[in-house]
């Protein structure tokens, strides 16, 4: 996910997708990467958003995402932050 999306340039050349080289695990592995943002890809993007805070729970309060006592991620406010949230799904 890009901080600050709308200062930056690099992920506007993934949309439509694009033959990607990232570095995995030291290996440097070639993937398709594609930008989800708009109603198309709305579900993609808040299942990325969801993967994401799972990942990094601090980005939730940046993401206005509350949690549930349990930890749990408050569906509707993922829901609500991937409406205006670019996400970059890369693919093998």
């Amino acid at each position: 996910m890009p901080g600050w999306a709308e200062r930056k340039q690099w992920w506007r050349n993934l949309r439509g997708g694009a033959q990607v080289q990232v570095r995995l695990r030291g290996q440097d592995v070639k993937a398709v990467a594609e930008v989800l943002a708009g109603e198309s890809t709305f579900d993609a993007a808040a299942d990325g958003l969801t993967a994401y805070l799972q990942r990094f729970p601090p980005s939730a309060r940046t993401h206005h995402v509350r949690r549930a006592a349990d930890g749990t991620l408050n569906a509707d406010d993922v829901r609500s932050a991937a409406a205006h949230t670019i996400v970059v799904r890369i693919r093998p």
